[in-house]
């Protein structure tokens, strides 16, 4: 091959080694700080996402998602949601993940799962089942209040239950509740 001081892009990730030596007194730039200049470094940024991929359709302009001056092949957050690249990329080393396969990889992503709901509002995993929300279709349900069942006639009676999805149940805590109070109401108790 080229020798590295004669190959304009020593790592072979398309953009200039011109862009990634980013000379700051004299040593060249190692944003991610593994010990390996970004000029010679496939991913840059340490955020699973190879630069290649990262610096979009015209390598020698990086391409800036979010806007914020910081090109995405060197952004801990492409895309500006409150989410770490290194969370919505995936697995290291393979392609990127588009949860609602729209063709637009989740750390992009604004919507990741696609249903309506800025991943900047779906930080965590509120219903605890190691699924993050940001790529749950409809996030985890989040149902609070009091389900009441009133009855007419002759067993006269009306019950209510407690309702706080929140905690763990999600839709199921909701469906168990209802499913417990129509069995009781039926049952005329």
């Amino acid at each position: 091959g080229v020798p590295d001081y004669l190959d304009q892009d020593s790592d072979g990730d398309g953009i200039a080694d011109a862009i990634e030596v980013g000379l700051s007194g004299g040593s060249p730039l190692d944003t991610d700080g593994d010990g390996t200049p970004d000029y010679l470094d496939l991913d840059s940024d340490g955020d699973g996402a190879p630069d290649s991929f990262e610096a979009g359709p015209t390598p020698e302009s990086p391409q800036d998602s979010d806007g914020d001056g910081v090109p995405d092949y060197l952004d801990q957050d492409s895309d500006g949601d409150g989410i770490a690249d290194a969370i919505e990329v995936g697995s290291p080393g393979q392609s990127p993940l588009d949860t609602d396969g729209d063709g637009v990889p989740d750390y992009l992503d604004q919507d990741s799962d696609g249903d309506g709901v800025p991943d900047s509002q779906e930080q965590g995993d509120a219903d605890g089942d190691g699924v993050p929300d940001f790529r749950q279709r409809g996030g985890d349900l989040q149902i609070e209040g009091t389900l009441r069942v009133q009855g007419s006639g002759s067993s006269g009676c009306s019950l209510s239950a407690p309702l706080d999805s929140g905690r763990g149940g999600g839709a199921s805590a909701v469906l168990l509740a209802l499913l417990s109070l129509l069995v009781r109401w039926r049952r005329g108790l």
